[in-house]
């Protein structure tokens, strides 16, 4: 070993740093994670698959051959497969949005601007002047009523009764609530009417999903100034249509 211009090496190789091992190990690290999941993937396909155990079957013996033998085929291994999946996968559960989230009530953040992509409806009503749009989602007695954006260039092509998907922008305002209330000025309970409930937070890839009371749910890709780190399961939210940013006409 020798020290060349502040620099360890042996045997004319360099001694990597503490940095690099370090990064070396973190890399290790997630390479080990990512192989757990892939393992955990393939041992669940087996359990499916996994044949059942056939009872043992005796061999054929020649003539003054010894004592017969018996081929013992390998017990049912479902269960060691679970296990093990169950260990590399680790002990996950549903999330819930119907939960009291922590904390004390209070607004989280608001003015969070999201792209929400609707179910196919029905076109009720059509006004040009204003630029509006009446639809009825199927299976819904009730109907929405939509600002459609000047950039919507076939909004003269839209009649009464075609059946469109829109993508609408919407700002979204995340609350904690107490029995649907906040408190107001001198501390007066104030009832917010709550669209929708968190169901799911991933501050990694910036998403956030929602529960809406049909039971149905809807994950958004949010911006970096969002404080999902503040968000959980239960918070409740109250959703703004701002106005549609594109129509797509099905055909009939």
């Amino acid at each position: 070993m020798r020290e060349t211009n502040g620099t360890l090496t042996y045997k004319g190789r360099r001694k990597p740093s503490s940095n690099v091992a370090y990064n070396f190990t973190g890399r290790c690290m997630r390479g080990l994670t990512v192989t757990k999941r892939l393992l955990s993937s393939v041992l669940l396909l087996l359990i499916g698959r996994w044949p059942a155990a056939q009872a043992p079957r005796p061999l054929s013996r020649a003539p003054d051959s010894g004592p017969i033998m018996q081929l013992v085929a390998p017990t049912n291994c479902r269960p060691l497969l679970c296990a093990a999946a169950l260990a590399l996968s680790g002990c996950w559960t549903a999330p819930v949005a119907n939960v009291q989230p922590q904390g004390e009530p209070r607004l989280i953040q608001g003015g969070i601007a999201v792209a929400s992509v609707k179910n196919p409806a029905v076109v009720q009503s059509v006004d040009a002047d204003t630029r509006t749009l009446v639809v009825r989602t199927a299976g819904d007695s009730a109907t929405s009523t939509y600002r459609v954006s000047p950039k919507v260039t076939n909004f003269g092509r839209i009649k009464v009764g075609n059946t469109v998907q829109i993508t609408v922008a919407e700002e979204l305002t995340i609350y904690v609530l107490r029995d649907g209330k906040l408190p107001g000025v001198n501390r007066t309970p104030e009832t917010i009417a709550a669209n929708a409930k968190v169901l799911l937070v991933d501050p990694t890839y910036r998403l956030l999903r929602l529960q809406y009371p049909n039971g149905k749910s809807e994950t958004f890709k949010v911006d970096l100034g969002v404080k999902l780190k503040e968000m959980e399961a239960g918070d409740d939210v109250v959703i703004r249509s701002l106005e549609v940013l594109a129509v797509r006409v099905h055909k009939s």
